[in-house]
């Protein structure tokens, strides 16, 4: 009898090892996206400010051309979110300069809004974390 109490404890301890196993694994997989999206958002909101600090200084077109490709790098060319922020960035560069201010604002709003659509990412990210 003492052998079958002892073979039960031993098999759920190695079941509940297991469970743990793959719910940390899954934790930790969580913490390192959200980290991720952290900081991509952080470098998306520098370097949009960076392009629109030059943009209103009026930097000559190459200065303001390599801070344009620093905000394409953290970008996707493919993806859907993105388009809009790029088309935005390519307004700015070709758009007429009374125009600046709507460029500005436009920028600021969809960057805003890119952001916070990976802010719900990382909100349910965590909700599905606490719910392994």
């Amino acid at each position: 009898m003492e052998d079958y109490v002892s073979a039960i404890v031993a098999s759920l301890a190695f079941v509940l090892s297991i469970l743990n196993f793959f719910h940390s694994r899954r934790s930790l997989f969580v913490d390192t996206i959200s980290k991720q999206r952290v900081d991509w958002i952080t470098n998306i909101r520098v370097t949009v400010r960076e392009f629109i600090y030059a943009y209103i200084d009026g930097d000559d077109a190459n200065d303001l051309l390599k801070k344009k490709y620093a905000v394409e790098l953290w970008l996707n060319s493919k993806s859907t979110e993105h388009a809009k922020l790029l088309g935005l960035l390519d307004q700015c560069m070709m758009g007429d300069k009374n125009q600046k201010e709507a460029n500005i604002q436009a920028l600021i709003e969809e960057t805003q809004h890119l952001l916070n659509l990976n802010w719900g990412k990382m909100k349910n990210e965590a909700k599905y974390k606490s719910k392994t």
